[in-house]
């Protein structure tokens, strides 16, 4: 009998593009599909929309499944998040690797990261097992390639990591070298897009650079290398940072069969988050995974952990776990409020690890060395200079004792609009004196310090000239 997939479910009202949100913002209304119908809403549907209201993405409003000789076919619309993700796996489960398996997707109004890294990891075990994966996008797919969700889910090439741009795609590694580069990139793009707590940029950079690092070392079968995938969304303004690491390997209850007696896969997660447990303790002191929950519920965050068929998740330092149905390999997601602070030493028992994007800025003085010519390849308009900002910003908390050069060497010229959203704003927000008692600029042509003095002067003079209100009661 032909495999075909299901049928098509309700058009959609109100199209949305499906995507992981932007860094604070809700999904973005697109035009209606051509010879799309609307769906009839319900009596509280019709009172939002009176009242001017949008709908916000439905969580996941249904699945439709369907099974033949060939395979499988799963319709999924509204949220597809984690929780959906593993209604795939369970429907997997205890089944034989099917044949086909068509996953339509065209009526997903929103999307994770921490639901389709884990999807890609899946595809691509199914791939490699045999399976043909037939996947119907969202209509508005933009933002699945902007994330490099389509290209891996298709076997292709995932779009690069751009400093200056705020989101990150979904990456592939498979050695250090790689992993190394993908990890400092990753941190520099953060640093520039988010003003981050004392702590929370070295936490996260622990944290990847341990759980990447795991997929490396343990997901292989001896002296095999699997690829892993990773993805960092950010949201400054709620707030919080995603972190997803995801590989096909052999799973975290294979792994530490080697050395240990574990009896099912909820048994092996929950080992796994002890410290000092690994397989192999020439390869590592088995403190990856036990540091990340420490980290977690340190900042009140969460973390998830998928391997087999167990899920495994933390909130706020609770503890919970179900089955997963068949998940290959093993998926960890982490959410990280930004805005808290994390005493990173006390959370590694007694350790300060330091970060190499930090550790890169410092001098052999201890003096935190900023060199704007290292850090852009343009300094003319105002979205690089409020990058710089930031990302120094984020410096200055992390080592707080440290003095600050700010290098212009190798640069000839800046605009106002850069030199108002680096300098300037800098000056207004950190106060003349703290300013200069903390920081020198050094290296500066007379039209670049021309520039900026006129600038600060502007910011002064904007706030010295601004009426005050009265209140009268």
């Amino acid at each position: 009998m032909p495999f075909r997939s299901c049928a098509r479910s309700r058009p959609r009202s109100e199209p949305v593009d499906s995507r992981a949100p932007a860094a604070g913002s809700g999904p973005e209304l697109r035009p209606a599909r051509p010879g799309a119908e609307p769906r009839r809403p319900g009596p509280a549907i019709d009172a939002r929309a009176e009242a001017g209201i949008l709908r916000q993405p439905e969580m996941g409003r249904r699945i439709v499944s369907v099974y033949t000789s060939d395979g499988m076919s799963l319709e999924f619309d509204g949220v597809f998040n984690r929780h959906n993700f593993t209604k795939i796996t369970r429907r997997l489960h205890g089944q034989p690797v099917p044949r086909v398996l068509s996953l339509d997707l065209e009526n997903v109004d929103h999307a994770y990261a921490t639901a389709i890294v884990p999807l890609i990891s899946l595809v691509k075990y199914l791939k490699t097992s045999g399976t043909r994966v037939e996947i119907t996008y969202p209509f508005h797919d933009s933002y699945w390639e902007i994330a490099g969700w389509k290209q891996l889910l298709e076997g292709k090439e995932s779009p690069p990591v751009h400093p200056g741009r705020s989101y990150i795609p979904v990456q592939v590694y498979s050695d250090s070298v790689h992993l190394n580069e993908l990890i400092n990139t990753v941190m520099d793009v953060l640093s520039r897009h988010m003003i981050c707590s004392p702590g929370v940029l070295n936490s996260v950079a622990w944290t990847l650079n341990e759980l990447a690092d795991n997929v490396l070392t343990h997901a292989g079968a001896p002296g095999a290398t699997v690829e892993g995938f990773v993805q960092v969304v950010s949201h400054p303004e709620q707030k919080k940072v995603d972190l997803v690491v995801s590989d096909y390997g052999r799973g975290i209850r294979d792994s530490l069969s080697e050395s240990h007696t574990i009896s099912n896969d909820e048994d092996a997660l929950s080992k796994a988050i002890e410290a000092g447990v690994t397989r192999d303790r020439s390869l590592g002191q088995g403190n990856g995974l036990a540091g990340s929950v420490r980290i977690v519920s340190a900042a009140g965050g969460e973390l998830t952990i998928m391997s087999g068929n167990a899920e495994l998740r933390i909130v706020n330092g609770d503890s919970s776990t179900r089955p997963s149905g068949r998940v290959p390999g093993t998926s960890v997601s982490l959410i990280l409020p930004t805005d808290v602070e994390i005493d990173i030493t006390r959370a590694l028992w007694g350790i300060r690890p330091t970060a190499e994007f930090e550790m890169s800025h410092l001098d052999e003085g201890n003096e935190i060395a900023f060199r704007v010519s290292k850090e852009a390849t343009g300094f003319g308009n105002r979205q690089t200079g409020r990058q710089l900002r930031t990302k120094l910003q984020n410096l200055m908390t992390q080592f707080e004792d440290s003095r600050v050069r700010i290098d212009f060497a190798d640069i000839a010229l800046i605009s106002a609009s850069f030199a108002d959203e680096f300098i300037a704003k800098l000056v207004v927000e950190m106060g003349h004196f703290s300013f200069f008692t903390r920081i020198r600029i050094t290296n500066a042509n007379q039209l670049i310090g021309q520039t900026g003095q006129r600038d600060q002067a502007k910011k002064r003079n904007s706030r010295m000239s601004r009426p005050e209100t009265s209140v009268h009661t």
